[in-house]
């Protein structure tokens, strides 16, 4: 599933987008995914993973946000809302 999206990003002070890690996790948790499980889908270290998502996200690549998206089957208004918020 290639998910598109096509809006006005919100832009952090470091030049990354701003997204809602708590929305993230709050899904994950739905689905009972954890962080070890998609650190692994994403093929990085969980300490990476915990990295990236304390710092609301910023240092995640498109990729690998297409990825979490794919993995985690999200709905496009769910990913808006989680990524792009």
């Amino acid at each position: 599933m290639r998910v598109i999206f096509k809006m006005n990003l919100r832009i952090s002070e470091k030049g990354g987008t701003r997204m809602n890690a708590n929305a993230l996790k709050e899904y994950m948790n739905k689905l009972e995914v954890t962080p070890v499980e998609l650190a692994g889908e994403l093929k990085m270290n969980v300490s990476t993973w915990y990295r990236k998502i304390g710092r609301a996200g910023d240092n995640f690549t498109v990729k690998e946000m297409n990825e979490i998206i794919s993995f985690l089957k999200m709905p496009r208004d769910n990913a808006a809302k989680i990524f792009f918020d």
